[in-house]
């Protein structure tokens, strides 16, 4: 059996990997804003955050200004602060295993509902990152779905 001919690439193929990676950054922050997800990095020990623009836009705050876990705290609601706290305090426990949690914030003088998930990073320092998804919307339809239900359900038994 004679030997299998080595393979050889063809010319040009390498072009659209290169050209993916070129557009991957501006459609990453473009389905990130489709989809109301922004990413995130929290360095335990500086207590800085590092966040994509839609982050920003999702907590209403500028881009020129820096993040920081004081900041963040500050935007939840208070009654989901604490929530916040233990999830992230527990987020280095659970090592590479992601971890989600729901809470609110204050923005604008609306609240919004939020679900971060995040795992720990231990490759260069204690981090975690993560991402962060406005599902107000989807809530609020949920809500009114259900509400919709109720109400078709009363509607039936009365008639009958």
């Amino acid at each position: 059996m004679p030997p299998t001919p080595p393979v050889r690439d063809k010319p040009g193929r390498n072009r659209p990997r290169q050209a993916s990676a070129r557009l991957s950054e501006p459609h990453l922050l473009e389905a990130q804003e489709i989809a109301a997800l922004g990413s995130w990095e929290l360095d335990i020990r500086t207590r800085e955050i590092v966040c994509s623009p839609e982050t920003l836009r999702i907590f209403g705050w500028p881009e020129n200004q820096p993040a920081d876990i004081d900041r963040l705290r500050n935007a939840i609601h208070p009654d989901d602060r604490t929530i916040v706290d233990e999830w992230l305090a527990d987020a280095p426990h659970a090592r590479s295993v992601p971890s989600e949690c729901h809470f609110r914030i204050l923005r604008s003088y609306e609240v919004r509902t939020l679900l971060g998930r995040g795992r720990i990073k231990l490759d260069d320092g204690l981090k975690i990152i993560g991402t962060v998804h406005d599902v107000t919307e989807h809530i609020l339809a949920r809500r009114s779905s259900e509400e919709n239900a109720q109400l078709r359900r009363g509607m039936f038994e009365n008639a009958n």
